[in-house]
């Protein structure tokens, strides 16, 4: 694959992290802490009672908070460190820097989380995402990470389906799907998915992965200008995407449709952190 000067390698990135995971550890910066907590979650809605005997657990970047259960609580230093790997992803592919403190409100189970919160986990509100222990890790953080940096603003409905998506980190291929799409010649052009009234009146499903596999082609050969052009440049989504790669839209959607096939080969741990 041609790739820019700017290109951007996930090995090279799960590189990168590793060796920032492992400074962390050695100069002490995550905690480690476990205890009764009573106080209210800074950023929830939610009243002190329901989350009276929960417990709490503090990473690098994550304040988790969890119902008394050993399994969880034997799982819960995994859990923090994964998600310190992912936002820090997130931060290098968005340029942006990673909030001091992120609260996590983890439910046990997805139908209780969802009734206590009224929201359908897991999601983000202000500074505290909402979770069930077999949600994908990184879809809310990803989402997140979108928002702060668009601060709040993403005018663009591809960008912000299709960001979280591509880093839900959930196993799933979406260049393979995206391929199976193009080969029953149900797949969009590039040109549809970046127009917002076009983009809406899709099926969810084949714009979610198609948006995710077109994003992930983007910032595989780009790197990150794409991605940042498209959250701080003025312009049409069209307008950002020629003038941060250089190609034409027809070009890049003919480039995304040959390589997805190189992509959808990439094994899962070489594609992601």
């Amino acid at each position: 694959m041609n790739r820019t000067g700017k290109s951007m390698n996930w090995r090279g990135f799960a590189v990168i992290i590793a060796m920032s995971f492992i400074l962390c550890l050695v100069v002490g910066c995550g905690g480690d802490s476990d205890k009764q907590e009573g106080e209210e979650t800074s950023g929830s809605d939610f009243g002190r009672e329901y989350y009276a005997n929960w417990l709490k657990y503090r990473s690098k970047y994550f304040e988790l908070r969890y119902a008394p259960n050993e399994e969880v609580h034997e799982r819960m230093k995994a859990i923090g460190d994964r998600m310190d790997e992912v936002l820090l992803f997130n931060s290098m592919v968005l340029r942006t820097k990673p909030p001091d403190s992120i609260f996590v409100m983890l439910f046990e189970n997805r139908i209780e989380g969802n009734k206590v919160t009224g929201g359908m986990l897991p999601y983000f509100s202000n500074d505290t995402i909402y979770y069930d222990l077999m949600a994908p890790i990184g879809k809310a953080i990803s989402d997140l990470m979108l928002h702060k940096a668009a601060k709040d603003t993403i005018r663009f409905d591809f960008l912000a389906e299709g960001y979280p998506t591509m880093l839900d980190f959930s196993g799933q291929n979406y260049h393979q799907m995206a391929q199976q799409f193009f080969d029953r010649k149900e797949g969009y052009t590039a040109m549809q998915l970046i127009d917002n009234e076009i983009f809406n009146s899709m099926t969810k499903n084949p714009r979610r992965i198609l948006s995710a596999s077109f994003i992930a082609y983007l910032t595989y050969t780009y790197g990150s200008a794409p991605m940042v052009g498209l959250l701080r440049m003025d312009g049409t989504s069209k307008e950002i995407l020629e003038a941060t790669t250089k190609k034409s839209i027809e070009e890049l959607h003919a480039e995304w449709e040959k390589e997805i096939p190189n992509l959808a080969a990439i094994k899962e741990n070489e594609a992601q952190p």
